[in-house]
Parts: structure tokens; sequence; C-alpha cells
């Protein structure tokens, strides 16, 4: 009647490969995860910036492509264009008056003209 109590030595070997084979694809995936972010990680800030920058200008660009007859294509063009103009301009302007400031200081130097100003009273007191 009360017969003992014997394992099923085939549903536990079952389970022992299933969660073997369970570990394994997980110690891949997270093998994976790590390398993807090694070699992602120093890209991050660029991701982070494209993310928000993306984000920001979405209203924008669908603002633009509805006013140009829906082209998406042409409007991201001319946003991307803007942006270059308002980042190039500037800093094309400030290296062409640093050229003009070493341009002179290099004159100053040849010419023997070179002359540091003479400090305020307040510098002396």
């Amino acid at each position: 009647m009360n017969t003992p109590y014997e394992p099923a030595h085939d549903l536990e070997e079952r389970l022992s490969r299933r969660l073997l084979d369970v570990f394994i694809r997980a110690g891949l995936v997270l093998t994976l995860v790590l390398l993807c972010y090694h070699i992602f990680s120093p890209f991050l800030t660029m991701m982070l910036w494209a993310l928000i920058l993306s984000i920001t200008l979405y209203p924008l660009h669908q603002m633009l492509a509805g006013r140009i007859g829906g082209n998406q294509g042409l409007a991201s063009t001319l946003i991307v264009l803007v942006a270059v103009a308002v980042i190039v301009t500037p800093t094309i302007m400030l290296a062409s008056e640093f050229g003009d400031s070493v341009h002179q200081l290099v004159n100053g130097v040849r010419n023997n003209t070179l002359e540091v100003p003479v400090p305020s009273e307040k510098v002396a007191a």
C-alpha cells in the first residue's frame, strides 16, 4: 500500500539539463551585453545628446515638413544646414580674430614694437 518515495531520475535529469541550458544562455546574453557596453561606452554621451536633440527638434521638424508639403527629408536637411551654419559661422569668425591677433603679436615681436600696457593705478594700490 505505501510505496516508498522514489525520485524520478529521468525528470531530475531533464530539469538539470534545462537549468544548465538557461544558465549558459544567460551567461552568453550577459557576455554580449557587456561587450556591447564596452564597445559603445565611448559614444554614450554623443548618443545621449543625439536623443535629447532628436526629441527636442521633432516638433520643429514636423512643422517645417508640414509647411513644405510633407517632405521629411528636405525638412531634415534644412534643419541640419541651419544648425551647421549656426555652429560654423561663429567658429570661423573666432578663428579669424585669433589669427589676426597672432599676426599682430608676431609683427610686434619682429619690429620690436611690442609693449606691455601700463597697469592702472588700482593695480598699484
